[in-house]
């Protein structure tokens, strides 16, 4: 927390801002600083990192009434968890200084094992048939899109190149396909894109822009996704939609408010989960039969409740049996009440004074 004297009348700062407490945790979904002060002089704040890169979570499974069932790993800075398709192995990625992707099996009791070495590498899926890991990674100067073998062996492959400027984002794979879904980032916008294995072919997946990430998740059977509508590039279009595969132009808003963010599909292919707000989460059934018809949401206990990394990018998933790998605070229990401490300063305007004199 920094500080600076400040003249109102004036409407100016008197000297640079100094720090004036270290270590104040801040919301892992928007950045918002836990804190607050008395008129009377009192401080409360919630205890924290310091850094963005030291921040730590624990990585668990959740059921659907919000209790943690396991705590797969010990706190560390974690992000975007994949379950393979068998539903045996889990694939994530870490941030900070050190950005790499890991492996984990959920079945046996090893520990997980690093995948990626050198450069920097993030946001991994899998491959359809769960033998190899796509991710992005700078390794050659650029931010493209690579893959490896899943047990460790060979070496990455580029599979898109970018033009100059842009950033490719592994979104998700095509099941029983040899084409993927990624999103290219230049300028402050992004567009979706498909592309085949080799890159033969690569296409524009619709005309839709937007400033955010769109968080595509494709249904077990390839024939939908589901996105995030974000705000788009010259328009608003939050919540969640779906599409059909190949694009009609035919769109679905499941999501009942303009909120809603980070849809991913049962496995059985019924269902679609995404988070309609902080700290919510909302289930929606659906029959492809006749149409496309679904239903309203359904609000479910969530019992992961960090979202470290960047905002949009789906920080959780769901396991073949329907429940959740997700995210919780170090020392929170199974109910998601945290247990983390508060500490409350008594008189701080008078430590304040001193660190940051008026005059």
């Amino acid at each position: 927390m920094f500080a600076a004297p400040f003249d109102a009348r004036r409407v100016e700062l008197l000297a640079p801002p100094v720090p004036v407490v270290d270590g104040v945790r801040r919301s892992a979904v928007n950045g918002t600083s836990q804190f607050s002060m008395s008129e009377t002089g009192s401080l409360v704040y919630m205890p924290g990192p310091t850094g963005f890169g030291e921040r730590r979570v624990e990585m668990v499974q959740a059921d659907r009434s919000g209790a943690v069932e396991r705590v797969l790993l010990p706190a560390g800075p974690y992000e975007h968890p994949r379950v393979s398709p068998d539903g045996r192995l889990l694939v994530f990625g870490t941030v900070g200084d050190n950005q790499d992707i890991w492996v984990y099996d959920m079945v046996g009791s090893a520990a997980p094992r690093r995948a990626t070495f050198g450069a920097k590498n993030r946001f991994p899926i899998w491959s359809s048939d769960g033998r190899r890991i796509v991710f992005q990674s700078d390794r050659e100067g650029d931010l493209a899109i690579y893959w490896q073998s899943a047990d460790g062996s060979g070496i990455p492959e580029r599979l898109t190149r970018p033009e100059s400027g842009a950033a490719h984002v592994p979104d998700a794979w095509m099941p029983g396909q040899d084409r993927f879904f990624f999103s290219v980032v230049k300028d402050g916008a992004r567009t979706l894109w498909t592309s085949s294995v080799r890159g033969e072919q690569i296409e524009q997946f619709d005309s839709l822009q937007t400033a955010m990430p769109r968080g595509v998740a494709v249904a077990p059977d390839g024939k939908w996704i589901a996105y995030v509508g974000s705000i788009a590039v010259g328009g608003a279009t939050e919540g969640v939609y779906v599409q059909p595969v190949p694009a009609t132009g035919a769109t679905y808003q499941i999501s009942e408010r303009k909120q809603g963010q980070m849809p991913v599909w049962s496995r059985d292919g019924r269902e679609i989960v995404f988070i309609p707000g902080g700290g919510l989460l909302a289930s929606v059934r659906f029959e492809t039969s006749e149409g496309f018809t679904f239903s309203k949401p359904v609000q479910l206990r969530r019992g992961f409740t960090e979202n470290l990394g960047p905002v949009f990018e789906r920080n959780y998933d769901i396991t073949r049996d329907g429940k959740f790998i997700g995210f919780i605070a170090p020392g929170q229990n199974s109910t998601a009440v945290p247990v983390g401490q508060l500490n409350v300063v008594l008189n701080w305007f008078t430590e304040l004074k001193t660190k940051v004199p008026a005059n």
